[in-house]
């Protein structure tokens, strides 16, 4: 089984769209889920992530297991609506953001 194989029967049997795997992985659209199931390798840096999202390890993901995913800490859901705030704080200048820390009381 390929690793796009693997992601897709994962987040099926999660009930996930590729939208809501698109979104909780910081992707923009559900075209990249689409591609990396279909066509396309997981770039190495999201693979962490993806298995994070899917429940399953990163080994599970790259291929190294054959039998059922082994259980790992769950992501934390995030809303699409935070997932925007969070892309518009990291492309915002330094005091914007100092200012955005001090209202949540950051460091």
């Amino acid at each position: 089984m390929t690793m796009g194989e693997r992601i897709r029967q994962r987040r099926e049997e999660l009930g996930l769209s590729q939208d809501e795997v698109a979104i909780r992985c910081g992707y923009k659209s559900r075209s990249s889920i689409n591609k990396i199931e279909t066509k396309r390798s997981l770039p190495i840096d999201k693979v962490e992530v993806i298995a994070r999202v899917l429940e399953v390890s990163p080994a599970y993901i790259m291929g190294w297991y054959d039998d059922d995913p082994p259980e790992v800490e769950k992501a934390d859901p995030i809303s699409p609506k935070a997932l925007r705030i969070a892309r518009k704080y990291d492309k915002a200048d330094s005091l914007t953001q100092e200012m955005v820390d001090r209202i949540l009381k950051e460091d």
